[in-house]
């Protein structure tokens, strides 16, 4: 189980995750959508959004940090990511949670949902949940130093060991496990608007905006 969760399931997910948007781009590129809801109870939708948007972005960031200190063994970084990730952690768990009780408590958004909708909250939420619970409960750090050469195998040597993986506790695995499998649904989800970030809008020229006042006569 555990070759197939730390050396298959990985490439299968990252295959899925570059090779579907592409496919679906070039068939039909009006499907990348956000099925956006904000319009709906916009007041918490906007704390959801904020939260989960921002939870998300700091976590990659510090997820990325801390691998990179465990391969270089710079402790600095690791333990920034500990602390870093443990307050975006806390952020996207409550607007993960948050945007899932709003899709399921009020009935427009229920209306509106479709299956994808759950699964990816769901998956977010395993996620988050298993990441944030061995931390809060017995300071449980120390997995970048396992899964940094986990890593460096998968996208380096093209040579995963998952003998070293194989120990981590019950938690940490669903953690992982969950998040290739996020990766590899995200595809088929409304997620799949993240491809197309409009980056342009860094690089366009700028814009005169002129204010306009009635003069009454």
């Amino acid at each position: 189980m555990d070759d197939f969760l730390f050396v298959g399931l990985p490439y299968i997910a990252l295959t899925l995750f570059l090779v579907v948007p592409v496919i679906r781009r070039m068939r039909g590129g009006f499907t990348f959508t956000t099925r956006a809801s904000g319009f709906i109870e916009r007041r918490s939708m906007s704390v959801a959004a904020l939260a989960f948007h921002w939870g998300i972005i700091v976590l990659f960031g510090a997820h990325l940090l801390g691998l990179i200190g465990a391969l270089t063994t710079n402790m600095d970084m690791v333990t920034w990511f500990k602390w870093t990730g443990l307050a975006a952690g806390a952020l996207a768990f409550y607007g993960f949670w948050l945007a899932l009780i709003r899709r399921i408590v009020v009935p427009e958004m229920r209306a509106m949902s479709q299956i994808d909708d759950y699964i990816v909250l769901v998956l977010l939420v395993t996620i988050v949940t298993c990441g944030l619970y061995p931390v809060v409960s017995d300071q449980s750090f120390g997995l970048s130093m396992t899964v940094g050469p986990w890593l460096k195998g998968l996208f380096w040597s093209f040579s995963p060991d998952a003998t070293g993986m194989s120990g981590l506790p019950v938690l940490a695995k669903i953690h992982i496990s969950a998040a290739l499998l996020l990766f590899a649904y995200f595809p088929f989800t409304k997620l799949v608007h993240m491809w197309t970030y409009p980056f342009s809008y860094f690089v366009r020229p700028f814009q005169s905006v002129r204010s306009y006042r009635r003069v009454m006569s």
